[in-house]
């Protein structure tokens, strides 16, 4: 027997992922030169404006437009651009104004490059690019693997991957430790909460604040006095 809702299956009916896939369009059908010709132009386009964006920044081009911050010139002057997407282009001209300051390879690289080197130390970048520089094959474009198997070469690891650890050990931490003195706790407050027969919203609202105040005040202030909690209970 099937475990998905009805109301999944219904809306997966009617409006199934990425119609344009289900729906034929009634344009003439593009070769594959054509599409293999557009994708390129678009190509060409993002690593434009990241060329753009990066000159823009090297030399002060927001500041004699009269803005104090590239991200507001680029979002008052670009509003086509997704902040998002902003913020991604000024974080990756960072990365890369740290590891080519004159601007050599910039012709070969563009904003995807640098997304694995975001939040990364000016030494580490500078030890990224070198190593990039030094085994790279020929004028071919240098892309976000090229900076991955640099990173993976010398040891470094990236922001998402140091935060991906740290919540991971988080987790465990909290899941053998902490959870467990919580739950004898929780277990008492909840027999305390059925005893008292609480059945409305606004009795819930009432005792689910007063169990937060007095956690935040037994944090703030701890009572050194307060029995210890028996172990066996």
């Amino acid at each position: 027997m099937s475990r998905t809702h009805h109301l999944q299956i219904f809306i997966g009916k009617k409006y199934p992922p990425y119609r344009f896939v289900t729906n034929p369009a009634a344009r003439k059908p593009m070769t594959k030169t054509e599409a293999q010709l557009l994708l390129k132009n678009a190509s060409k386009a993002s690593n434009y404006l990241f060329s753009c964006v990066v000159k823009l920044i090297a030399r002060r081009g927001y500041l004699a437009l009269g803005f104090v911050k590239p991200h507001d010139c680029l979002r008052k002057k670009i509003p086509d651009i997704s902040n998002s997407y902003v913020c991604r282009l000024i974080q990756s001209t960072d990365a890369y104004l740290s590891m080519d300051p004159k601007l050599l390879q910039l012709q070969w690289v563009s904003e995807s490059t640098f997304r694995p080197l975001v939040h990364l130390q000016t030494k580490d970048l500078q030890a990224i690019w070198e190593w990039v520089l030094e085994h790279r094959d020929g004028d071919l474009r240098i892309t976000s693997r090229d900076m991955n198997k640099a990173m993976d070469a010398l040891g470094i690891k990236s922001h998402e991957n140091c935060y991906g650890e740290h919540q991971a050990s988080i987790s465990v931490r909290i899941d053998r430790e902490i959870l467990p003195k919580f739950r004898r706790h929780i277990f008492r407050i909840a027999d305390a909460i059925r005893d008292s027969d609480i059945n409305t919203e606004e009795e819930w609202k009432i005792i689910a604040k007063m169990i937060y105040h007095q956690i935040l005040r037994n944090y703030a202030e701890p009572d050194n006095n307060a029995p210890t909690p028996n172990k066996a209970s």
